[in-house]
């Protein structure tokens, strides 16, 4: 399998564990972007936007937020 499809597999394996953590949902989203697949990598962002990261996270809030602008702006043009 390609990476980005491991790296799904991973990200989704890491959310059965910990399903409100906050990089795994960004990085999930992101790599469902990369793959092509847009509406899953908006449903993956506004999950990872509505969690607090927390203080140990290498993603911030102001991360999930700008990268679900981005994604919103990018489906309304």
């Amino acid at each position: 399998i390609g990476q980005y499809e491991q790296a799904k597999k991973y990200f989704e394996l890491a959310l059965e564990e910990k399903p409100t953590q906050v990089d795994s949902l960004f990085y999930l989203a992101k790599t469902c972007e990369a793959m092509g697949d847009s509406d899953a990598a908006r449903a993956w962002a506004e999950k990872a936007a509505a969690q607090k990261a927390s203080h140990l996270s290498a993603v911030t809030d102001e991360m999930t937020h700008e990268y679900l602008k981005r994604l919103q702006s990018q489906e309304n043009a």
